[in-house]
């Protein structure tokens, strides 16, 4: 049975150029370590990201407003909680992160999202630059 494409080790870069040492650290061509949450091309985190560290999350999120959407339908979203820095992106855990947001202030965040057609619970956080994924928050696909 196929492996499921939840992970994967970092082989190429995004152009083609061969990995240092996959298997143990996830290095780049140029033997760059990898931050903690980075993700291929296809948005797949990396098995054995992180060798650089990554500094924890200052932002917190404590609600959505919607929570939920139909499947396969844009949601604009507004992610309240608080350390949102200007920069800020909104990331949908095992899904991606969203390239469409305004930052409104450092307690909300906007986010114009196109969830997938598979029905479930999703998890969603935001993560500052720098920083690891915030604490995670449920947003449902009906």
């Amino acid at each position: 049975m196929p492996e499921a494409l939840t992970t994967t080790t970092k082989t190429a870069d995004y152009m083609g150029r061969l990995v240092v040492t996959p298997a143990t650290d996830a290095r780049d061509h140029m033997a760059r370590g990898c931050l903690a949450g980075d993700r291929d091309y296809l948005g797949r985190p990396l098995i054995g990201g992180g060798t650089q560290g990554v500094a924890p999350s200052t932002a917190h999120v404590d609600h959505l407003d919607p929570d939920h959407v139909v499947a396969g339908g844009m949601v604009s979203v507004i992610v309240n909680g608080s350390g949102f820095q200007p920069a800020v992106v909104v990331e949908v855990v095992g899904v991606g992160t969203s390239s469409n947001q305004s930052w409104i202030s450092a307690n909300q965040v906007q986010t114009n999202y196109l969830f997938p057609q598979t029905v479930g619970v999703y998890q969603v956080g935001v993560r500052n630059p720098g920083e690891a994924l915030s604490n995670t928050v449920p947003f449902t696909v009906t």
